[in-house]
């Protein structure tokens, strides 16, 4: 039996046996696709912070979804680590692959999108519409992969204010050496590291003054795995399997 994992942000014990509807337009649709064979698929319905709940279909209408909550348990991601990943504002199309790609690793905890020096923004502004196209695309890799947690989408003006209150920097870069392994599994196992983030650079790289922020934490790995200028969405998920691999 096929399942379909759903999103309903406040789930808890008491929901166990009662009614819970579901009337979000995208996952509606989603739904309303298989209705066909509807009693072939087991719903699942995460709240994005690891609380999943079995879930009956008991009907379902142009209005919203009705499932009867038969069970909830607690499940955990893969790491004992708060990871973000941060990621430059660049061509809309090309986040919004990068974006669908690591929601479906089930690694970070919040993807902080951020103008860089070299962004190509004459104003720093990111409109509410792309922020809510943003989010469904984070919704629609989350529920199709079955991924534990959903990243929060979080936005900053600058480098400097998106890492400001993280402990290690795991930098892809083509100025640095090449990739290894033990170096940072041998980081990772510090005591006293436990947020992480992994920072995609701008096509065009860091500027002077970015490279010099990054160089000041106390903790910071920077590498390249080859010599190729990766763009925004290629870099995103290829470092962040990377990253997963680290962390085992």
């Amino acid at each position: 039996m096929r399942k379909v994992k759903l999103i309903y942000p406040n789930l808890n014990s008491k929901l166990v046996g009662q009614k819970l509807a579901i009337r979000d337009e995208l996952q509606l649709s989603h739904l309303r696709v298989i209705r066909a064979t509807i009693d072939n698929y087991q719903y699942e319905i995460g709240d994005g912070k690891g609380r999943i709940a079995e879930g009956e279909l008991l009907k379902l209408t142009k209005k919203g979804a009705l499932f009867l909550v038969k069970s909830i348990e607690s499940r955990s991601s893969s790491n004992n680590y708060n990871i973000n990943l941060i990621l430059p504002l660049v061509r809309q199309a090309r986040l919004e692959e990068a974006i669908l790609g690591v929601v479906q690793l089930d690694l970070f905890q919040s993807i902080t999108l951020y103008f860089s020096d070299y962004t190509r923004y004459t104003d720093k502004i990111l409109s509410d519409n792309k922020l809510a196209r943003f989010n469904k695309i984070i919704t629609a890799g989350y529920s199709q992969s079955g991924s534990i947690i959903k990243p929060l989408l979080l936005k900053s003006d600058s480098l400097a204010e998106a890492i400001a209150d993280k402990d290690l920097l795991v930098v892809p870069s083509t100025k640095a050496s090449y990739f290894s392994l033990k170096d940072l599994t041998s980081i990772l196992e510090k005591d006293d590291i436990k947020n992480i983030s992994l920072v995609i650079g701008p096509e065009g790289g860091f500027s002077p003054q970015e490279e010099k922020i990054i160089s000041k934490f106390n903790y910071s790995y920077s590498f390249k795995y080859r010599d190729s200028i990766l763009t925004t969405e290629t870099a995103a998920i290829s470092f962040s399997a990377i990253l997963t691999l680290a962390l085992g």
